[in-house]
């Protein structure tokens, strides 16, 4: 099984070569980076680099981000024409019965007047029940 670890972003670093240089030397971090635009994505082979990566560059306040893997970022699923006046509790409850996990529901509201539509917005997280092809 493959895990597949989320590349960190560092934005408009002056001196990148010099950074990775030190990293991959000194931290003894394997890794390796890609330019993307104004920004760097570095990958790396482990979550244990991953982790010593995010450290080191918190301690040098150098700025970065990591964008979830797909894996964690939870499905939404539109349903329609259930009743206007369903509580969103009860269709959380409904699914939580059905074996899903659900992260939260939302009704979705008409633009102008914020009058609620019979549109609901679901967020699940990945479970075993949840077999959806993306």
């Amino acid at each position: 099984m493959e895990i597949n670890i989320s590349p960190v972003v560092i934005k408009n670093f002056p001196d990148f070569k010099f950074l990775l240089k030190k990293l991959n030397d000194t931290k003894n971090l394997k890794c390796r980076a890609k330019p993307v635009a104004e920004f760097m994505h570095v990958f790396t082979n482990s979550s244990k680099d991953h982790r010593d990566l995010t450290d080191y560059l918190k301690e040098q306040n150098i700025q970065y981000y990591v964008v979830p893997s797909r894996a964690e970022k939870p499905i939404k699923i539109i349903t329609k024409g259930l009743p206007c006046d369903t509580k969103t509790e009860e269709i959380e409850e409904g699914l939580t019965r059905k074996g899903f996990k659900v992260a939260k529901v939302n009704q979705l509201r008409r633009f102008r007047d914020k009058k609620p539509l019979d549109i609901f917005q679901v967020h699940l997280l990945k479970s075993e029940n949840l077999n959806l092809q993306s």
